[in-house]
């Protein structure tokens, strides 16, 4: 093997590392949510390109990295973002009904 093809999968086992487990897919969604990919880039300001920059790391990474894990990688970040998000909703709610009761 070149060193190259060496490096090549070393970082691939690297990501198949991080893509397994769940924390791991939290901090790489994270990251495709900081590249702008599911926004619009393009508002008619000076940060424009900026954000069409940023947009295209997030889709070189999904493309590169996340997709070749597996056909549903994109799709669990998704479904398991939407988890997290709907348990931080519940647990928000829950924590400010034990406020009020304190308060009162």
């Amino acid at each position: 093997m070149t060193r190259e093809e060496l490096a090549e999968q070393h970082m691939r086992d690297a990501w198949g590392n991080v893509l397994g487990s769940e924390e791991g897919r939290a901090v790489i969604w994270s990251i495709l949510q900081a590249t702008f990919l599911f926004d619009q880039t393009h508002v008619g300001d000076a940060l424009d390109g900026f954000r069409a920059g940023m947009r295209e790391v997030g889709l070189q990474v999904v493309r590169n990295r996340v997709q070749p894990a597996g056909f549903d990688m994109l799709g669990k970040l998704q479904r398991e973002a939407a988890e997290r998000a709907d348990r931080f909703t519940l647990a928000a709610k829950d924590f400010n009904q034990d406020e009020d009761f304190i308060d009162e």
